[in-house]
Order: structure tokens, then sequence, then C-alpha cells
């Protein structure tokens, strides 16, 4: 019976997490069952609390915070959306928020089944690296059988117009999105396991082929974020400790065949993948050998378009990214920064990126004694809140090739992740294991 309400979790894990449009034909999208699943997980705290049950807080005061900016920031963009007589995004902009519940919820709960074993924090990322292999497997299914890839077309597809170009390069596994903010939430996921692997157990690196994979499968921007990640925390060993320069270069010879590793299987699988994967390493070797922009660095570098006056500084409550700007007869621009500027101005800008920082830098300088000091690793690279604040760094460079800092699931980690770090000090503090 344990076992059973185990793999229940992994399903509706992945569900929420994933967010496949498995119901839309039906009318029903996902958005939907997972708000529906947020109003289960609250009915079942209040009978718990009805109850007189220990309830463990999973929500930290902090992560509420910004519940409330989150709210408040698209208060702002529904009032400057109506003045410019476009369509608001209200519910969209807040459905943050029942994502952010639910994971945090999930993970809890995989937290108490495993009998607290480890720290909230391993087992909620072990719990989304169990995840992603799951998702891995489904890619590597669609690889070795191409016709179980209509499965995947049909999900991205849903009755839009197919591109054959995507089609054949593109889209494996089961999600919602396959081509920005899943890749990006892995490359995001493959740091802190790199991170886990440095200061506790090199067990967590074993995950990162798969993950590669998934990546490059769907798209190679996740795969830039976490080779940026890797740098950032094999620098920060260093600067800790330079009689770790031999431990940093295996780590990156480790990251390097994980990543040939995965290329090869790709290329034999995936010929047209792999062609399409390795113009993107054209793109960077043009940008930084020769300082000539082409492929999609040229198409963002033109896209970079402002508003003026007063629209720069109070936004027109619209988005200018994709098909949404040809029938505003807007400038198009993929870049988050000028689609959040167009949505909000740079008062929005100043809101909703403020709030998100100082949501990771909250608690900077207080101890984390979340690893022991018998641990190999100094204590500065040990300190929990690094980790958020890299993340950050990360999501704000992932921001330039999509929208990233007002929804979607990189965000989301972000967040969770720095509610995970928070809730396992204070349980520790409380006497439970962190």
């Amino acid at each position: 019976m344990e076992r059973i309400k185990t793999y229940c979790l992994y399903v509706v894990g992945f569900y929420v997490v994933y967010s496949p449009e498995l119901f839309l034909r039906f009318g029903v999208p996902s958005q939907v069952i997972i708000g529906f699943i947020g109003m289960l997980m609250l009915v079942s705290l209040f009978l718990k609390k009805i109850l007189a049950k220990r309830v463990s807080p999973f929500l930290s005061r902090e992560v509420q915070v910004v519940f409330l900016c989150i709210l408040l920031n698209a208060a702002y963009l529904l009032l400057i959306s109506m003045q410019n007589g476009y369509q608001n995004r209200f519910l969209q902009n807040v459905y943050i928020i029942i994502q952010i519940f639910t994971w945090t919820y999930l993970l809890n709960r995989y937290h108490i089944r495993l009998n607290n074993k480890y720290s909230l924090f391993q087992n909620a990322i072990l719990f989304l690296a169990n995840l992603a292999m799951i998702q891995a497997v489904f890619c590597i299914i669609m690889l070795i059988l191409p016709s179980t890839k209509q499965i995947a077309l049909q999900l991205y597809y849903l009755g839009r117009e197919e591109n054959i170009f995507i089609s054949g390069m593109r889209i494996y596994g089961i999600s919602g999105d396959y081509t920005f903010f899943t890749p990006i939430y892995h490359g995001l996921l493959g740091v802190c396991l790199l991170w886990l692997s440095m200061i506790k157990n090199s067990k967590y690196l074993l995950y990162l082929p798969f993950i590669f994979l998934v990546i490059i499968l769907n798209g190679r921007t996740g795969l830039v974020i976490f080779f940026i990640g890797a740098v950032m925390m094999l620098l920060l060993l260093l600067i800790n400790n330079p009689n770790y320069i031999g431990k940093s270069l295996l780590y990156l010879l480790i990251i390097g065949s994980f990543t040939w590793a995965s290329l090869m299987v790709i290329k034999i699988a995936s010929p047209n993948t792999y062609q399409w994967f390795m113009l993107m390493v054209g793109d960077i070797a043009n940008l930084f050998g020769d300082n000539v922009k082409t492929g999609n660095i040229a198409a963002l570098s033109n896209s970079f378009v402002l508003p003026s006056g007063f629209d720069l500084i109070f936004g027109l409550g619209t988005r200018v990214i994709g098909g949404t700007a040809s029938n505003i007869l807007l400038p198009r621009s993929d870049i988050g920064y000028i689609n959040d500027i167009y949505l909000g101005g740079l008062i929005y800008i100043v809101l909703q990126y403020g709030s998100i920082l100082l949501y990771t830098l909250s608690n900077l300088n207080k101890r984390n004694d979340f690893i022991s000091v018998n641990d190999k690793a100094s204590f500065d690279l040990r300190r929990l809140d690094l980790l958020p604040f890299t993340l950050f760094v990360l999501v704000l460079i992932g921001n330039y090739k999509g929208e990233l800092m007002r929804s979607g699931i990189p965000l989301v980690f972000l967040v969770v992740v720095k509610n995970l770090i928070i809730m396992s000090e204070r349980r520790k503090h409380f006497g439970e294991r962190a």
C-alpha cells in the first residue's frame, strides 16, 4: 500500500511539473486540472487541521510575501492592459502561485513518505531528478521507436499547423512545453545536482547524462544555462580553495564526457537533431571567435526594440512575442525583458525582478548549517543561500531568450528551491531533520 502511494506521488508529480495537455481535446487545459489538484491539497490540509492532526509547515513566510508581490504585480498589469484596451492576463499571471503551492506540497509529502530520510532539500531534488529520469525514459522510447513520437507531436501542436522543421529535429517526451521552459528547467535542475555532487555524494552526477539527453532533444538553451551554472559553481569551488583545481578539472571532464556521450547517442538515433544542435555551437563559435552574429543570436539582437516616452515607464499592458505583435502593429521580440517592458514598463521590471531578487537574498546573513562541518567542501560553498542566487542569475540570462521572469517552471523552480532551503533550516532548528 505504501509503495502504491509513492507511485501515485510520482504520477501526480510528473503531471504537475510537466503539465502535459492530455485533456485539452476535451476542453480541459492542464491549468484547470492542476488548479483542482491544488484545491484538493488545500482541503486535505484543512481536514487535518480540523482533526487536530500534526501538519508540518512547508510554505515559508518569505514565499508567502512573494505570493503577495505576484498578486500586486498582476493587479498592476491588469490596470495597464485595461487602460490601453488590451486583453488582460490576470489569471495567467497569478497561476504561478498555484504551481508553487502544488510543487511544495508534493515535495513535502515525498519527504514525509521517506520518513524524513536525508534533508527536505535533498529529498525534493531527488524526487524532481527521478521525474526527469522518467521523462528521459519517454524520450529514449521515442528515439528507439519513432512511431511513438507522434504522441509528443500531438501534445505539442494540439490542432495547430505542424512545423516540419521543428517536428523533424525536436519534440520528445511527455510535456506541456518542449522547446523553452522545460529545457531551461532541466538545466537548472542539473546545476542543483552538480552542486549536491560537490558537497554530498557524487552519485547525483549519474542523473546528468539523462538530463542532457532530454535537453538536447528539445531545447539547446537549457544546456547553455547548465554550462554557465556549472562554470559558476566550479569557479566558486576554486575561489574558496585553490587546491581543488584537480577536482574542478575532474568535474569538467565528467561533464564533457556526459555531454559527448549524449550527443553521440542523438547523432546515431536522430541525425537531424544533432545537426540542429551543432548549428547553435556554430553560432556561439562565430560570436566569440569572429565577433559575427548568426542564427538565433542575430535574430535576438535585431529584436531589441523598446517603447518610448511614458510607455517605457508604465508599459502598454501587452506582449510583443510571436504572433501577438503582428496583431497589434508593434515590433516583434521574443526577448523576455522587452516583453516585460511592453507589459508593465520599467515600473513592472523593478517590482517583479526586485521582489524575486530580494527573496533569493533573504536570510543571506544567517549561517546555513545544512551541511556537516566534516564535509570536504569549504564553508562558503556549503552555504545553501548561494544556490538560489546562482539560479536567479541563470534565470536572468535565460530571460534574454524568452519570458522567464513572469511565469514558467524555471521561475517556479527558483522560488521552490529557496523555500526548500528556508524550511530545511527552520526544521533543523525545531529538532527535525532539515
